[in-house]
């Protein structure tokens, strides 16, 4: 229980959880059932997320996931609104008093948040941690002085921040609980009939503009050297003119008329393909629980490419790799156009071979070290015990 501004006691508990982009909205949800579920009758969330997030009760101010942006220019072009949203959150917090803010990932936007949080004396359990361990590790000094619990997803994370001096705690991460839960629809048995290639551009607007074009170069290219492949191209968002756009790029694509583009169904092309074209990003660490080989591109401007090779602190880009401690599959950080290196090393990895089996013990490797489902659940107990 804690005091609003007005001073008179609060009944229930009320937490303020945030989060910036899709696979954040989707670890939030899982979070805010399990804190309905572990926490006092009469608990509130509110917050900034999207429909999953909302779908599981936490009331939103506004979705979160429309603000979602990458790159300086197109964060510059969209300050006044991010200035706003800032000032909208302050009010809140001012006002509300939660016991707890819980931010998700995406620094960008969190670390103000938890600013805000620290002058107004709320705790904040940081969840999901950002990736600092491979970009401005100097941002460890910020995190200690603004984070009061580091609730981290994987395995090394929790000893990177053990040794600096913050709080954290490994819980597993948070795709271990959707996967298990998983139901395939055998409504899509026949469109993903193998051997499927899985197409996942990513979930944000300009990374899907940047990748797609190449993942499906490269499909094609697969495709003329491999009779009979079947391709699936799935969406995570909820923006009707990203769909539409993915859509209008296919139809010119060689592989349309055997490519399927689901919206929302992500796990079940994993679940039935045979090697993956992926975007970087969490959907690397997912087909990794799979056991699906990928080539994973990161595309983005020249500049942009040679800052990221010079000032980033690991030795590869997709989390598969970084967990496995070596490229176990193959990757692509560029602003040219590997579409065909990537189709080569696809072929290689979807036919029965010594690099296949290779990549597919690996794979499983990686699996294990990520430990078992229950994540949400352990998640919302550090929630919950920093009350």
């Amino acid at each position: 229980m804690s005091l609003p501004k007005n001073g008179e006691p609060r009944a229930e508990t009320s937490l303020f959880l945030s989060a910036g982009e899709v696979s954040g909205d989707l670890a939030g949800a899982d979070l805010a059932r399990e804190l309905f579920a572990q926490g006092p009758p009469g608990t509130a969330l509110r917050g900034l997320g999207g429909p999953a997030m909302a779908a599981a009760g936490v009331r939103l101010e506004e979705n979160l996931l429309r603000h979602a942006v990458m790159g300086v220019t197109r964060v510059v072009a969209r300050l006044p609104s991010l200035v706003r949203l800032l000032a909208r959150i302050r009010r809140i917090l001012e006002t509300e008093r939660p016991d707890a803010v819980v931010p998700i990932d995406y620094p960008g936007l969190h670390f103000r948040v938890a600013a805000m949080a620290r002058e107004l004396g709320i705790p904040v359990a940081y969840y999901v941690s950002p990736q600092i361990w491979a970009w401005a590790p100097a941002r460890i000094e910020k995190i200690r002085r603004l984070v009061d619990r580091m609730i981290v997803i994987l395995p090394f994370e929790e000893r990177y921040y053990a040794e600096r001096g913050v709080d954290a705690v490994f819980v597993g991460h948070p795709a271990l609980d959707r996967i298990a839960a998983h139901a395939p629809d055998p409504a899509l048995d026949e469109a993903l009939r193998g051997p499927l290639v899985a197409i996942l551009p990513g979930s944000r607007a300009q990374e899907i503009t940047a990748h797609l074009p190449v993942l499906l170069e490269a499909a094609s290219r697969m495709a003329a050297e491999e009779k009979g492949l079947r391709h699936a191209i799935a969406y995570p968002g909820d923006d009707d003119a990203v769909f539409a756009w993915i859509q209008r790029t296919l139809a010119r694509a060689p592989i349309a008329a055997r490519t399927t583009v689901l919206r929302g169904r992500a796990y079940d092309v994993m679940r039935r393909a045979r090697v993956a074209l992926v975007s970087s990003g969490t959907a690397t660490l997912e087909l990794a629980v799979f056991g699906v080989p990928m080539a994973i591109l990161y595309r983005t401007g020249r500049v942009a490419a040679g800052l990221a090779r010079r000032l980033l602190r690991t030795r590869m880009i997709g989390l598969a790799n970084i967990l496995a401690g070596r490229k176990v599959v193959p990757e692509y950080l560029t602003a040219g156009n590997p579409a065909p290196e990537m189709a080569a090393a696809a072929l290689r990895l979807l036919r029965d071979g010594p690099e296949r089996e290779r990549a597919l013990v690996e794979l499983r490797a990686v699996k294990e070290s990520l430990g078992p489902p229950g994540v949400a659940a352990r998640a919302a107990r550090e929630v919950l015990r920093l009350l």
